[in-house]
């Protein structure tokens, strides 16, 4: 009937919207409140705001929103595995399983003698790029 016919076309033009899982993916997320917590992707998940889209569940799966790297076997998602370490930082960092510790975000480890420094490279507004 109509109305089966409908619904049927409705699931088959959603399923285009939703890629396969991904390789290594659980399928599961914190979501927000009321939002389903399994990685999807929903018509209104872009690139162009893929930095706000992209933390949410309804657009985890989106193929923009997952991580690439060059190493075989790596995650397609930002994690923080706990043999991820700052003192390999630059091999670590180039890794999904990696990107996702706080020490990657931030920047490389540093020592500095001025106090109150971070303890990471970074370059604030006051610095000179010289």
């Amino acid at each position: 009937d109509a109305a089966h016919a409908g619904s049927t076309h409705g699931a088959a033009v959603a399923s285009s919207l939703q890629p396969a899982a991904a390789k290594g993916d659980g399928g599961s997320c914190e979501a927000s409140v009321g939002e389903p917590a399994v990685h999807d992707c929903q018509g209104f998940c872009t690139t162009a705001a893929s930095e706000q889209h992209c933390s949410l569940c309804k657009c985890k799966a989106c193929s923009f929103c997952q991580c690439h790297s060059e190493h075989e076997d790596d995650s397609v998602e930002e994690t923080c595995e706990p043999w991820c370490a700052a003192d390999y930082f630059a091999d670590h960092c180039s890794r999904c399983k990696c990107k996702g510790c706080d020490f990657c975000k931030r920047g490389p480890p540093c020592e500095s003698e001025v106090e109150g420094d971070t303890g990471y490279e970074t370059c604030e507004a006051f610095c000179d790029p010289k």
